[in-house]
């Protein structure tokens, strides 16, 4: 690799924010251009709230994009990206980006989905899909073996062949009965992970359970102690199993 690389960012929005057990918080997308060298192994996101100084770092594999989680209203985070080898070698970080969380933060309800497909409206649009056809989340946009649906709620880009997710364990799915208790211990051994709904409607899961009263599909996002998303949860409640 030649370590004088340079790689260009973009926080392209602020893409969800949750109603979360320490208060509102945001997630951001952080997006770069593909490197192609042969021995490129992955990419370092490094992000913190002073510029050219970044307390946080997480790598991301070989995706051109990363969702950084956890982050706190009326503050402005600064991101950049490095590039590693496969014999280590670690490029210059690319040219910064920032993106200010607004601080009068309200909970913006369920996000539109009008043909229910599970991928928001907005998403759909940027991608370039059709949101009055429920079908197209099922499709594989890119050719690259995962379907559009999988990729949103992995946070790859439908719209890149190379990003794509990193392992099939990227949704996870649950079904129960309306009314009746959902034990969630299946997807979430010994409750090790916070689940935590992508609308404020969902049901929130309660000692490793949940109970949702009306039948459909509930989206969570599965996050580790440090607020890292380690995949993404679908709970389907039919009236009769």
């Amino acid at each position: 690799m030649k370590i004088s690389k340079t790689i260009k960012t973009l926080v392209l929005v602020v893409i969800m924010i949750f109603l979360a057990d320490f208060a509102y918080a945001a997630t951001v997308r952080v997006s770069w251009n593909i490197n192609t060298e042969p021995d490129l192994d992955g990419y370092i996101v490094y992000y913190g709230t002073y510029s050219g100084f970044y307390q946080q770092s997480v790598d991301a594999g070989l995706s051109t994009s990363r969702d950084i989680d956890g982050l706190y209203q009326g503050t402005t985070y600064y991101f950049a990206v490095s590039a590693y080898d496969t014999s280590g070698n670690e490029s210059p970080l690319s040219s910064e980006a920032s993106i200010l969380i607004p601080e009068d933060v309200v909970d913006p309800g369920d996000p539109i989905d009008a043909d229910a497909d599970g991928i928001p409206d907005d998403v759909e649009e940027f991608w370039g899909l059709n949101s009055s056809n429920p079908m197209d989340s099922l499709m594989d946009a890119d050719g690259d073996g995962v379907v559009n649906l999988v990729e949103y709620m992995a946070g790859t880009s439908p719209l890149d062949y190379y990003d794509r997710p990193q392992s099939d364990n990227v949704l996870k799915d649950i079904i129960g009965e309306v009314g009746e208790v959902i034990n969630l211990t299946s997807v979430n051994p010994e409750g090790q992970y916070s689940l935590i709904p992508l609308a404020q409607t969902y049901p929130i899961p309660a000692d490793n359970m949940v109970v949702t009263y009306t039948p459909g599909a509930f989206l969570y996002n599965v996050v580790d102690a440090d607020s890292v998303l380690i995949y993404r949860l679908r709970v389907s409640a039919t009236d009769q199993l």
